[in-house]
């Protein structure tokens, strides 16, 4: 039987093909990785939004991978951000709906203005097999 995984998007796309020449095709979407350094430099909405976000994080099918941590700087320039969370989301429109969601505006803004903070989101490619 050869396998194939072709990718579009944030979508894998999944293909068989079986002796006699059938095929059967299947999608999956991929997921989606959130990076989030922080340095903070006004705690006060800290508290309000350790509370609050997760649930909102959750309704959007993300996961805490790693929690908000002590960053340490193993190699390059610069220092580390004082935190790093690392999550989990069902696929990047899945991330990027979480950040837009008029619910999470509120605690963005007290962030943005508490600290500096940078959020990447990364797709992981899809894995190649042998044909």
């Amino acid at each position: 039987m050869a396998h194939g995984i072709y990718t579009h998007s944030s979508k894998a796309y999944y293909a068989d093909a079986v002796p006699g020449g059938r095929r059967s095709l299947w999608l999956e979407t991929m997921p989606a990785y959130m990076v989030v350094e922080v340095s903070v430099q006004d705690p006060k909405w800290v508290a309000d939004y350790q509370r609050d976000v997760p649930a909102i994080i959750e309704r959007f099918g993300g996961r805490y991978l790693t929690p908000a941590s002590r960053a340490v700087l193993l190699e390059g320039e610069g220092d580390a951000p004082q935190t790093l969370a690392i999550l989990e989301y069902p696929s990047m429109d899945a991330a990027k709906a979480m950040l837009a969601c008029p619910e999470y505006q509120p605690y963005a803004k007290a962030r943005q203005a508490g600290a500096t903070t940078r959020i990447v989101a990364i797709e992981p490619r899809a894995p190649k097999t042998a044909s």
